[in-house]
């Protein structure tokens, strides 16, 4: 079974690894890899610096949006809510429309 036949998806609690400016790294529950939450996918709100809203060792609910042929493991908080690990578009159309939109402006 794949990573991303596990992952896909999937929304889980993780915890902060690492912050940086563009994002964060959260460690996933049983598995090696960790995932990249981009500021664009930390909230619905404009982040320019993520270290201003995430701090290492904090836990923030997860959905896996992507997974790379390379499996680099791309997630978003803002699609979860943060109080309860409620899935907030479980069938993606937010996530696609960004996509689009990103596409679009490129």
């Amino acid at each position: 079974m794949s990573i991303e036949d596990t992952l896909k998806s999937s929304i889980f609690l993780g915890e902060v690894a690492s912050v940086q400016n563009y994002g964060a790294f959260i460690k996933i529950p049983g598995n090696r890899n960790q995932g990249l939450v981009h500021r664009s996918q930390v909230s619905k709100v404009a982040v320019d610096d993520v270290t201003e809203v995430l701090q290492r060792g904090e836990r923030v609910w997860c959905k896996v949006i992507k997974i790379t042929d390379d499996n680099k493991i791309a997630l978003s908080m803002k699609v979860v809510d943060q109080g309860n690990g409620q899935d907030l578009d479980p069938n993606g159309v937010l996530i696609h429309q960004e996509e689009l939109k990103r596409k679009s402006n490129s």
